[in-house]
């Protein structure tokens, strides 16, 4: 791939994770979850842009979340059963 599309590509993702941060804080949910959703899906730190987590943390900052509703536990429940095991590593439920 031309190094001018893989940017391009970079940027359109980081643009997509910056709308899906806005789009969970006005819906409610804690914008930092994506992130650390992120960082569970690959095992790892490097998953999430840090300008991307900062702007999370600084909309997690403005206000509190709920996160103990039947309706996000039902949902945490789906994702966690939706995703297969991996072997060993951190668990989508807290």
């Amino acid at each position: 791939m031309p190094m001018g599309m893989l940017k391009e590509q970079r940027d359109l993702e980081s643009q997509a994770d910056l709308l899906g941060l806005e789009y969970m804080d006005k819906a409610g949910y804690d914008p930092s979850a994506l992130a650390d959703f992120y960082q569970r899906l690959v095992k790892g730190p490097l998953a999430f842009p840090t300008a991307t987590r900062k702007r999370a943390d600084a909309l997690r900052n403005r206000r509190t979340y709920v996160v103990n509703t039947s309706e996000f536990r039902d949902f945490q429940a789906g994702v966690a059963n939706a995703i297969p095991s991996r072997g060993p590593g951190p668990s989508l439920r807290k």
